[in-house]
């Protein structure tokens, strides 16, 4: 699935919250991640970092 900037732009806090917490758990790949919610992997990277600083 191709990730659009207006999916991206209008996932609600907690979801992207979620996003970082699944990639930060390396439980799942980071391309499935990014696949069933629709955006980029470097989004899923991004959120994965927010989460780490927090």
């Amino acid at each position: 699935m191709v990730s659009t900037p207006e999916i991206a732009a209008s996932l609600p806090p907690q979801i992207r919250k979620e996003i970082g917490i699944q990639a930060q758990s390396r439980s799942i790949p980071i391309t499935r991640i990014a696949r069933e919610n629709q955006v980029s992997r470097k989004l899923v990277y991004g959120q994965e970092g927010m989460v780490a600083q927090a």
